[in-house]
């Protein structure tokens, strides 16, 4: 089996593994809530108008103090809606998937593996979760 092939399989395995399968579910659940999806498009307008204002060189502390509390705000009330946060969780799951993996790849080209996780997963060490 070729480099490639082997990419190809872990991609396959991947995309059906019950993490990436519930990141897909609650995406979908997510996106076809107006009332989450609006706040998710609110979250990223008011990232991306604090990204703009603090790249500004003369910009107004006190307006980027109050778009900043407006952002850690919005962040809040995303948790406290159940979709967004399944939505999270499932993200978080995910990654800590694609964590795991890196680990093993880096553990079986190189021999070297971060300290607590051992070469059969991470499910007996408390460093990834």
């Amino acid at each position: 089996m070729t480099v490639f092939e082997s990419v190809k399989s872990l991609g396959e395995a991947i995309k059906e593994s019950p993490e990436f399968v519930r990141v897909q579910e609650t995406e979908a659940a997510v996106a076809a809530n107006a009332e989450a999806e609006g706040l998710l498009a609110k979250f990223d307008q008011q990232k991306e108008e604090l990204q703009s204002l603090m790249m500004q060189p003369l910009a107004d502390k006190e307006l980027i103090h109050s778009k900043t509390k407006e952002y850690q705000d919005t962040y809040k009330t995303l948790g406290e809606n159940p979709l967004i946060h399944e939505m999270m969780e499932a993200q978080q799951g995910y990654s800590d998937l694609l964590k795991q993996v890196n680990q093993l790849l880096k553990f079986y080209v190189t021999g070297e593996m971060d300290q607590g996780c051992s070469p059969d997963g991470c499910a007996s060490c408390a460093g990834c979760h």
